[in-house]
C-alpha cells in the first residue's frame, strides 16, 4: 500500500493551488512543472511514526524533483488558522501552508470555511482511488474504484468515522521525446548532466545512457 500513499501525497502536493497552472488532469504537464518545487508539509511531529513515514513520502518526492519539507507542528490547530487568516487577508496563491496533516474535526473545519483543495473527482477522472474508512475497528471498510463512482456511492451512503483517500498513481506509459527533454532540460539546471540523466530515466523508465548523452548535448548547447 505504501506506493499508493506516496502518490496520493505527490498528486496532493502537485495539485495545490499554487502550481495549479497545468491542468491536473495532464500529468506530464503537472510533474514538469513540479520539477524543483518544495512543498511544505505541514503535521503534528509529536510522533516518531508519523516523522518516519513523512520522511519517507519525502524520498518518493525527491525522486520526482521535489523537496518536502516536514513542517512539525505542536497544535495542527495553528496551521488551519493561518490558512484562514491568509484567505481572510485575500491571498488564494502563494500562501505559507501547502498540505496539512489534519484530523476529522479540522477537516470539517476547513470544508466548512471552503479552505481546501478539490474537487478531487473532476481534477484526476481516470485514476484509481480507494476510500479507508475506520482502519483497526471493527466497521474497517476499504472501497475501491474510480473518484465519480465513489463520489456518487457515498452521496448515497453517507460515511461515519475516520477516512482515508488513497489515490494512486497514473497509467504508466512511455514518455514522449519532447517530455523527456522538457523534463532533462528543467533537471540540468540544478544537477549535473549524469544526475539528471539519473532522475529522468527514475521518473520516466527510458534508457540512462541515451540521457545522458543528450544532457551533455544539453549543457553544450
Amino acid at each position: 500500500m505504501k506506493p499508493m500513499l506516496a502518490a496520493a501525497a505527490l498528486a496532493a502536493a502537485l495539485a495545490m493551488p499554487a502550481l495549479a497552472d497545468p491542468d491536473p488532469s495532464d500529468w506530464d504537464a503537472v510533474t514538469a512543472e513540479a520539477q524543483g518545487q518544495t512543498v511544505y508539509w505541514n503535521a503534528w511531529g509529536g510522533s516518531d511514526v508519523i516523522n518516519d513515514f513523512i520522511a519517507w513520502i519525502g524520498e518518493q518526492a525527491a525522486e520526482q524533483g521535489v523537496t518536502l519539507e516536514h513542517v512539525k507542528l505542536t497544535d495542527t490547530a495553528e496551521a488551519v488558522s493561518r490558512v484562514l487568516a491568509e484567505k481572510t487577508a485575500g491571498k488564494d496563491e502563494g500562501g505559507a501552508i501547502d498540505l496539512i496533516w489534519i484530523n476529522g474535526e479540522n477537516f470539517a473545519s476547513m470544508k466548512a470555511q471552503d479552505l481546501l483543495f478539490g474537487p478531487w473527482a473532476e481534477a484526476l477522472p481516470n485514476r484509481n482511488v480507494a476510500v479507508a474508512r475506520e482502519l483497526t475497528k471493527l466497521h474497517e471498510e476499504l472501497r475501491p474504484g474510480l473518484p465519480h463512482g465513489l463520489v456518487a456511492y457515498y452521496e448515497a451512503h453517507p460515511p461515519k468515522g475516520e477516512i482515508v483517500l488513497l489515490v494512486g498513481p497514473p497509467p504508466e506509459r512511455v514518455a514522449s521525446p519532447e517530455y523527456a527533454e522538457q523534463l532533462l532540460a528543467d533537471a540540468l539546471r540544478t544537477l549535473k548532466p549524469s544526475q539528471a540523466a539519473g532522475q529522468v530515466a527514475k521518473a520516466t523508465g527510458l534508457d540512462r545512457k541515451e540521457l545522458y548523452a543528450r544532457a551533455l548535448e544539453l549543457r553544450s548547447e
